[in-house]
């Protein structure tokens, strides 16, 4: 009788893994993130007026923001 044969070297298995977790970073940013973390406000050093002026343009641009950069890493996951 042979021996089962295991499909999955130790370099297929850790691109996989690797993948993976990229996967999993990129599902972050478009689920889970929220769009302005406390130190990006300190940063820009907008006050709550200011912030909310600029309100409705900044999300949708920080829309665009974050499914270009979550979208980046996983279609070499995939492939």
């Amino acid at each position: 009788m042979k021996a089962a044969v295991n499909p999955w070297t130790v370099s297929s298995a850790t691109l996989a893994l690797a993948g993976m977790i990229i996967s999993g970073i990129g599902l972050y940013f478009i689920v889970l993130r929220p769009p302005l973390l406390p130190e990006d406000v300190r940063y820009m050093r907008l006050s709550a007026g200011e912030l909310e002026a600029i309100g409705p343009r900044l999300a949708m641009w920080l829309t665009q923001v974050f499914r270009c950069s979550a979208a980046t890493p996983s279609p070499p996951a995939f492939s």
